[in-house]
């Protein structure tokens, strides 16, 4: 019987330096840096926060003025109609801007 003698692979040879990655340190990046990412003040995103929490809010207020119209009477229906839009279109700007800046 004959012994199979299999084939090894050699190791590959070093990358030449041009090639090589770089040796120096890259700056920690900052809050909200990476991949993708901007730098979004922290200020920006909280009040972003509050106005998404308001408009939670203003949904439970009108599920609440709908099972008990009594109830939630006491406000004109144009003044909430209104806080309710103003509500909706700062949380839309105010996402956009947020979502704009993640991605520079």
């Amino acid at each position: 019987m004959s012994q199979d003698n299999p084939q090894t692979t050699p190791p590959p040879s070093p990358l030449p330096e041009t090639e090589r990655g770089s040796q120096t340190t890259s700056p920690p990046l900052r809050l909200g840096e990476g991949v993708g990412g901007g730098v979004v003040s922290p200020t920006l995103e909280k009040v972003t926060a509050a106005v998404l929490l308001l408009v939670v809010g203003s949904l439970g207020w009108i599920l609440l003025a709908a099972a008990s119209p009594e109830w939630a009477d006491g406000a004109a229906g144009r003044i909430q109609v209104g806080i309710v839009l103003s509500l909706l279109t700062a949380a839309l700007v105010l996402v956009s801007v947020v979502a704009l800046l993640h991605t520079r």
